[in-house]
């Protein structure tokens, strides 16, 4: 299972994401200005799977899985760890961090529009 933590400033859609991934029915609201990190769990269809599973007839049958943790973002001027301390920051046994796309600000500008 890959272990990945959406991260981000507040709004930028992370719990969107973490929604559409995750398949959840929870209000993106209800977890709105808590330090807690929501987590959930995201199955990964594979057509591969099915093949071998007819060809070997396995005991047990697991898909692949991806665990989502939606972290609270930190509001600006908020200190460098938003306030939450260790408790809301992930750290241990994390596969990749990731974050909606252009949710970060440069002096560049906004990030550009990929083409259609």
């Amino acid at each position: 299972m890959l272990r990945t933590a959406l991260i981000g400033y507040p709004s930028t859609g992370k719990s969107t994401i973490f929604q559409l991934m995750t398949a959840s029915h929870d209000s993106p609201r209800a977890a709105h200005g808590k330090l807690e990190a929501t987590l959930g769990v995201a199955r990964v269809p594979d057509a591969r799977l099915d093949v071998l599973t007819r060809m070997f007839n396995p005991r047990k049958r697991v898909p692949a899985t991806v665990e989502f943790a939606d972290i609270p973002g930190r509001a600006s001027g908020s200190g460098a760890d938003g306030g939450r301390g260790a408790r809301g920051r992930p750290s241990h046994g994390l596969g990749a961090l990731t974050g909606p796309p252009g949710a970060t600000s440069t002096t560049a500008g906004p990030a550009p529009v990929p083409p259609r």
